[in-house]
């Protein structure tokens, strides 16, 4: 029987056999919309009484699966989801075998979003444009919109790293999304960022980080450092990330005032002459070999557990990190990096490839080890942002320097170091 749905606003015409079961080779022509809308979201329900077979047309299983599907239990719910990017034509689904009582359901769920790219958001990468536009969306689910066509900017298909102009109109599919809950002030995390500011100028802030803050938001965490600069800092339009930090890292963190800033600091990164120079210091473990100063080793990330880790493989991601020893100490070396690539968890992964994890690294170096070097008082991961460089608006070079913070500090000292020279 074909339930024909008659309470959505708009009319419908059927297409279909209604008084006989679907045979083999029967052709079954959904209600077909007479729809002034250009798009529109759709669900389809269908309840098999029996062990049969689908198939499923490929535009209508965009956002699910296409082919033959086939029900593991008699009786089973399929449950199918498309977006309806032609009214005129209607939809076919064709049932491969006899089918005594197929019903369908159908409606309208959301409308799809057609958003003008404004001059704030001009050169900013697609994918980070719909995380601002999705928030709460997981990244993968972002990603695989972008794959399959869901997103397009100006009508046609685009990638992940497309930057966007202004003027440009970006369609978003619908998304089922939760209510964003209200940000609120954290009270150690502004009592944190009340010292941590280093740096203003009228186009940038430098932050000194925290080690075991987060930049923003996500995988567990309602806030981070980001929302609550912005609770800090109503009056300011906007306020974003240059580059992150792993929550465990410390150090120089670089936001931008201004979009033009924003835009022009990432060029900087991109850049093959490095304009914008990032430098961490670190204790790692053993002694470091004086000669290996180019560190050049793919790295992919993986979901372990629930837990991002990044691995050297050979399918990686090509990345390159430089390293200079500073000082050989009891049982660690005090070393500086400079990251030519930007991946995640690049420099602890780098070092710890070749079995000189950084001190106190809670994902890259053995507990037992870790355990040893807690006993000497380190309890926290040895990797600093210790200054960054970028050239300003008007050309001129700034260079930010972040004090080394402890435990990492009160180690040198007890070496006879002057963290300060470093």
């Amino acid at each position: 029987m074909v339930q024909s749905p008659r309470s959505l606003g708009a009319s419908y015409t059927n297409h279909g056999p209604t008084d006989k079961p679907v045979r083999r080779q029967d052709t079954l022509l959904l209600a077909r919309p007479v729809y002034r809308e250009p798009e529109i979201s759709l669900l389809l329900q269908v309840r098999l009484p029996t062990h049969r077979s689908v198939f499923v047309p490929a535009l209508l299983a965009r956002q699910d699966r296409a082919g033959v599907f086939r029900p593991r239990k008699f009786g089973g719910l399929i449950h199918l989801r498309g977006v309806l990017t032609q009214p005129d034509i209607a939809w076919r689904i064709t049932a491969q075998r006899a089918c005594d009582n197929a019903s369908w359901r159908k409606w309208v769920e959301k409308k799809v979003q057609w958003v003008t790219v404004d001059a704030v958001k001009e050169g900013q990468r697609l994918d980070n444009f719909l995380s601002n536009q999705l928030k709460g969306l997981p990244k993968s689910r972002i990603y695989k919109m972008i794959r399959t066509g869901e997103v397009r900017i100006n009508k046609g298909r685009c990638k992940p790293d497309s930057r966007l102009s202004a003027g440009d109109i970006v369609r978003i599919p619908p998304v089922d999304l939760e209510s964003p809950r209200a940000q609120v002030a954290h009270r150690g995390i502004q009592m944190k960022l009340s010292d941590a500011l280093i740096y203003e100028d009228e186009d940038v802030l430098v932050l000194n980080k925290p080690s075991g803050m987060a930049v923003h938001g996500g995988s567990g965490l309602s806030t981070g450092l980001i929302e609550q600069l912005r609770l800090a800092r109503p009056h300011e339009k906007f306020l974003e990330l240059v580059h992150r930090l792993d929550r465990e890292t410390s150090g120089c963190l670089l936001v931008a005032r201004r979009p033009s800033a924003l835009r022009r600091l990432h060029k900087q990164l991109r850049d093959q002459d490095k304009t914008l120079q990032k430098r961490y210091v670190a204790l790692v473990a053993g002694k470091w070999p004086q000669y290996l100063v180019d560190v050049e080793a793919p790295l992919e990330k993986f979901e372990r557990g629930g837990e991002r880790v990044v691995q050297v493989t050979e399918n990686g991601k090509p990345s390159h990190t430089r390293i200079h020893v500073l000082e050989q100490l009891e049982g660690c070396t005090l070393i500086e990096a400079e990251p030519v690539t930007g991946r995640t968890h690049q420099i602890r992964v780098h070092v710890a490839y070749y079995r000189h994890a950084v001190v106190g690294d809670p994902k890259y170096q053995p507990d037992d080890v870790r355990y040893q070097w807690r006993v000497k008082g380190i309890s926290g991961l040895c990797l600093h942002s210790r200054s960054i460089g970028f050239n300003g608006a008007t050309g001129h070079h700034v260079t930010v320097v972040a004090p080394v913070p402890d435990p990492m500090r009160r180690f040198l000292v007890a070496s006879g170091c002057d963290p300060e020279i470093y």
